[in-house]
């Protein structure tokens, strides 16, 4: 029974400095959480009216919460959209987050070997975004959400199977 009860408290321990170091991380911005399930829908809200099918997930930095969209529909990208580089990540700028675009800031990304398209959407107030650039979350997180995305899809069994990931770290 004390070697039960010994482990029992080391188990609880454990976990408690678990939530406690995941709860700091969370809170300062080091690493994003998924927030909600993968929902299916239809319409690309920074996009014009459409009914394109999609996957979306909630994603959670601190206090703050937005979007990942996951579509194997074609999106055809209108010249507006100008073409940045999150690292050596090519993405295109769909949403400036001027406040006449509704406040948002959105980015796409194309994977031209999966044959799938993601957008990252972003209210641009809540995360003082203006523009991209390369040291900035929002890259770290983009680069590294595709980077841990196409390793999860090559374990995909079903169609229906988006491997959003559970944790991203976005480090110090």
């Amino acid at each position: 029974m004390g070697r039960y009860v010994r482990n029992l408290c080391f188990l609880i321990l454990l976990l408690g400095l678990f939530i406690n170091v995941r709860g700091v991380y969370a809170e300062d911005g080091r690493v994003a959480i998924l927030y909600t399930s993968p929902r299916m829908v239809k319409g690309i809200g920074v996009l014009p009216p459409n009914a394109i099918p999609n996957y979306y997930a909630l994603y959670r930095i601190g206090r703050k919460t937005f979007r990942v969209i996951y579509t194997e529909s074609p999106i055809v990208i209108p010249r507006s959209w100008k073409r940045k580089y999150c690292l050596h990540t090519p993405v295109f700028v769909v949403s400036d987050g001027a406040e006449y675009k509704g406040g948002v800031y959105s980015l796409f990304y194309r994977d031209g070997d999966g044959g799938y398209s993601l957008f990252f959407v972003f209210d641009s107030k809540a995360f003082g975004l203006k523009t991209v650039s390369k040291d900035d979350f929002v890259c770290k997180f983009v680069t590294k959400f595709i980077r841990e995305f196409k390793f999860f899809m090559q374990f995909r069994k079903y169609k229906t199977d988006i491997p959003f990931p559970a944790v991203i770290e976005l480090g110090g």
